[in-house]
């Protein structure tokens, strides 16, 4: 299955002309529109930096998430959100920036910090900070961020199934 997240990112700038030889960005944007609404918002909120779909993403999530876990508190389940939802757009090592090596001169040196994976994985402490809360509170609620970035990453997948399989790849 293709990778279409950078493709479909450049729509943005490119011109809509079709073209029957040949994919173009009108094929990709006409391929997107058969994918849900929240996995197409979290798509240009990451890819295209869009501030709105940014917005509309946070709000879908929240209601998928409080349609999940209604007992928590309104505002409890925005910080969830809010801090799922930056782990995803910021999920790249701090170090290598997704790279997995950093190379000396000749020499290339897997990262220490992602150890060779590319990924940013972030601590309870990080979370608790950014989330203004407790270690305690953060460490219950630890299962229900993980379930939150398991479904918003199953959306991305889900777009890029949808649009690969409308364009044929």
């Amino acid at each position: 299955m293709a990778n279409l997240r950078e493709a479909y990112a450049a729509t943005a700038l490119a011109s809509l002309e079709m073209d029957a030889e040949r994919e173009r960005a009108v094929d990709r944007v006409a391929a997107a529109g058969r994918a849900p609404r929240l996995g197409m918002d979290i798509w240009r909120a990451r890819y295209q930096l869009e501030g709105k779909s940014y917005q509309d993403a946070l709000n879908g999530l929240l209601a998928h998430f409080r349609a999940r876990y209604g007992a928590e508190t309104r505002e409890m389940s925005q910080r969830v959100v809010d801090q799922a939802f930056h782990e995803f757009m910021s999920d790249r090592c701090k170090d290598c920036n997704g790279a997995r090596e950093l190379m000396a001169g000749e020499l290339r040196v897997i990262c220490q910090t992602c150890e060779g994976y590319g990924v940013r994985r972030y601590t309870d402490f990080e979370r608790a900070r950014a989330m203004q809360l407790s270690m305690q509170r953060v460490k219950s609620l630890t299962h229900k961020l993980n379930w939150l970035l398991g479904e918003i990453q199953s959306m991305d997948n889900q777009v890029n199934t949808i649009i690969s399989a409308e364009l044929e790849r």
